[in-house]
């Protein structure tokens, strides 16, 4: 009799990209819930809509939509975002490492994939910011 973390429909929650997105996005949730009640506010309604780390609007300088908080917050909060990435491929099985023996000598061989998949996700991250950022600006919020 195998034990119950073995039976095929408990290994399908960790296994299966479908579950994998549900648990990112409660994970996001509770991020957001933790940034919301633990960083203090002054009176400032334009602080309370940036709360969450991402450009402000903006008019006709660019670098206007970045203050220190979202300048530092911003790469944070994808670090987070894909740590939570990795863990998920690695309980997926995406990232397989296989220990090699000959004669003697044991290597372990990786599969590649992990450079695929940050570079994937950087390329992913780095465009949706900027067309986040472009997007705040006012013309375009507007048009």
């Amino acid at each position: 009799r195998r034990p119950w973390y073995q039976h095929p429909r408990i290994t399908e929650m960790y296994l299966s990209a479908d579950w994998w997105t549900l648990y990112i996005s409660l994970l996001s949730f509770g991020l957001a819930i933790i940034l919301v009640f633990s960083i203090p506010l002054d009176n400032s309604e334009e602080m309370v809509k940036y709360l969450v780390p991402q450009p402000m609007h903006w008019t006709s300088n660019p670098l206007d939509a970045w203050n220190l908080y979202n300048l530092i917050g911003v790469p944070l909060l994808l670090l987070v975002f894909f740590g939570m990435y990795v863990v998920s491929l690695k309980c997926m099985g995406k990232l397989v490492v296989k220990n090699e023996i000959r004669e003697g000598e044991t290597t372990i061989v990786s599969n590649g994939n992990m450079l695929v998949y940050t570079g994937g996700y950087v390329l992913l991250a780095t465009l949706a910011t900027i067309a986040f950022w472009l997007g705040r600006n006012q013309w375009c919020s507007e048009n």
